[in-house]
């Protein structure tokens, strides 16, 4: 008796999951491991795509080498698409997206507030996760290229002016 891997069938199914499982696991191994925090778009692309195509060989059995292959092409695009933009610099926002300042010396940017689609309650959000209780503390915050929200604070004895050009003075009085 022989077993086929590519018929129909849980046996098969549950072979080509463990198999996929497996060669997925080996190629993200041998693929640099940026990718894996997900940090930008390149790298959320390649798991999405990876995920998608590697499913389908797993569940189509008749598809499971081709998808192996073309999950070996993905992960090699996306070295190659790494490499060039730590190569030339030039297109890594192209490939890679970029960062962008949405508070600089404590004033906010609505011009790339607005490009970013965010609200001043999304910087609330930020600062909040960090367990920082207003904006006024924040001298710099930028969208960085995984979509996450970065935050740099003033010390407390070189503080400028306050997010939205509220003084301290003003602050304490509206309260």
């Amino acid at each position: 008796m022989q077993f086929d891997l590519l018929a129909d069938g849980i046996a098969a199914t549950s072979a080509r999951a463990a198999l996929g499982f497996l060669a997925a696991l080996a190629l993200f191994k041998t693929a640099k491991k940026r990718f894996m925090r997900g940090g930008t778009p390149l790298d959320t692309l390649l798991i999405v795509i990876v995920g998608a195509v590697l499913g389908r060989g797993v569940v189509e059995g008749e598809h499971f080498y081709s998808a192996l292959a073309g999950c070996v092409v993905l992960v090699l695009m996306h070295y190659l698409l790494a490499g060039t933009a730590f190569l030339f610099p030039g297109l890594s926002s192209l490939i890679e997206g970029q960062t962008r300042v949405l508070v600089r010396e404590g004033r906010i940017d609505p011009r790339q507030m607005r490009a970013a689609l965010l609200k001043p309650d999304d910087l609330l959000e930020a600062a909040r996760l960090r367990g920082i209780s207003g904006l006024d503390a924040v001298r710099e915050a930028r969208q960085e290229r995984s979509g996450e929200i970065s935050l740099l604070l003033y010390p407390d004895e070189d503080r400028l002016a306050p997010i939205g050009g509220r003084s301290p003075e003003t602050a304490e009085a509206s309260t």
